[in-house]
This record gives C-alpha cells, sequence and structure tokens, in this order.
C-alpha cells in the first residue's frame, strides 16, 4: 500500500501532466485525449515523448505533402 508521501508524490506528477497538457496549442487536443486516457496514467516525462512523437509525425506529413511527386 502506498504511503501518504508516495500517494502526495503521485498526485503531484499527475499536477505536472495537466499543467503541460494546458500550456499546448488546440491543435494538440487529440494528443492530449490520448495522453489522459492512458492507463496507467503516463508520467511528465511519457506525457512529453507522445506530444513529440506527434509533432515530429505532423512535421514529418507537411514535408512529404509539399514535395512534388
Amino acid at each position: 500500500m502506498e504511503s501518504p508521501i508516495d500517494a502526495r508524490l503521485v498526485m503531484l506528477e499527475h499536477e505536472r501532466v495537466y499543467q503541460f497538457l494546458l500550456g499546448l496549442n488546440l491543435e494538440y487536443d487529440e494528443v492530449c485525449d490520448r495522453v489522459l486516457g492512458k492507463e496507467p496514467f503516463l508520467d511528465l516525462d511519457e506525457a512529453f515523448m507522445l506530444v513529440r512523437g506527434e509533432e515530429s509525425r505532423r512535421e514529418f506529413m507537411e514535408k512529404k505533402m509539399r514535395i512534388p511527386a
């Protein structure tokens, strides 16, 4: 069973994730939903990696669409 200190640390980590997601542009709403829907709840590093992966995917798709076929 978690001690009160452990529970508080988990709550702080969740708060950090929420604050990070609140700071994102609206275009990342879909990835925010994915982060919030994960079980177990993601820590800040995992949430950042998921958002960064989405950003990389979007950049790749933009470049791909600009290249004439």
